[in-house]
């Protein structure tokens, strides 16, 4: 549930786009590959949380997990609010 509520499949979904209006001067291709190093650490950690569960618990992870998440979320935030996205559209 946590997982969901924070948005994380949004992020995931748009990255590319994300990637290629915040960072000036980015190709598609480097905003698509700086996307493919995201879903590959996102798998690779998947992993290590499986293993990780076994042997700390489902509580203690839950609880580092939110927290990552929620400094995640918030620094994407800031992020956008100092450099907030460039409009593609003319408002005629």
């Amino acid at each position: 549930m946590f997982q969901q509520v924070t948005g994380i499949n949004t992020v995931i979904y748009y990255g590319a786009l994300i990637f290629k209006e915040q960072v000036g001067g980015q190709s598609d291709s480097a905003a698509i590959g700086a996307n493919v190093v995201i879903g590959s650490m996102n798998f690779v950690m998947t992993i290590v949380a499986l293993w990780t569960i076994d042997r700390l618990g489902r509580r203690p992870l839950m609880m580092v997990a939110s927290a990552g998440m929620a400094v995640s979320l918030l620094l994407l935030g800031f992020l956008f609010r100092v450099q907030p996205p460039r409009r593609r559209w003319s408002s005629r």
